[in-house]
């Protein structure tokens, strides 16, 4: 068997928090709660899926407060694979999708519009990203990646036009 993860938790923000909506006075003591599991399906040998390489599947799964939080729920997904490119042992490439369901109380969230004007409460919004992470020398890696997000910011369906997004990271691991 190779190894996986589960961990299930919840968070409290303090405070008083502005919101997107129409709420002027903000919200206070926003609750919420999340569940993670990363399962490694496949790796050469038990050293490799120890050390995180291998093909692992991911997912994630949050839930707020929709009083008090422009994101009632979200989920995502996706598979990651590292040590997978012949001559690459420290290189990973992976996939991802994810979906947010925006809050449908006007007073914590409202979505907006192409002329920059307050549009409608809650909808949805879709993501799907890829990502080449090499790795240039044991503390230095550099990350493209692409990102398509289907009905930013939710509201109406029409509301924002769907986005690519291109990005370089250049990280550094101590």
């Amino acid at each position: 068997a190779y190894l996986g993860s589960l961990a299930v938790g919840g968070w409290l923000q303090t405070g008083r928090t502005a919101t997107s909506g129409t709420n002027t006075q903000g919200v206070e003591d926003v609750p919420g709660m999340y569940a993670t599991l990363q399962q490694t399906v496949w790796a050469p040998d038990h050293d490799t899926a120890k050390s995180g390489g291998g093909i692992q599947l991911f997912g994630q799964f949050g839930l707020s407060d929709p009083d008090k939080n422009p994101v009632h729920w979200s989920m995502m997904g996706g598979v990651s694979a590292t040590g997978v490119i012949p001559g690459r042992p420290d290189d990973a490439i992976g996939l991802a999708g994810g979906w947010t369901e925006f809050t449908d109380n006007a007073g914590v969230y409202q979505s907006q519009l192409r002329n920059g004007g307050p549009g409608a409460s809650g909808g949805q919004e879709t993501a799907i990203e890829v990502f080449y992470k090499a790795q240039v020398t044991p503390w230095l890696f550099v990350q493209p990646g692409f990102e398509w997000i289907g009905s930013p910011g939710g509201g109406e369906t029409q509301s924002l036009e769907d986005d690519v997004i291109g990005y370089l990271v250049v990280g550094m691991e101590f």
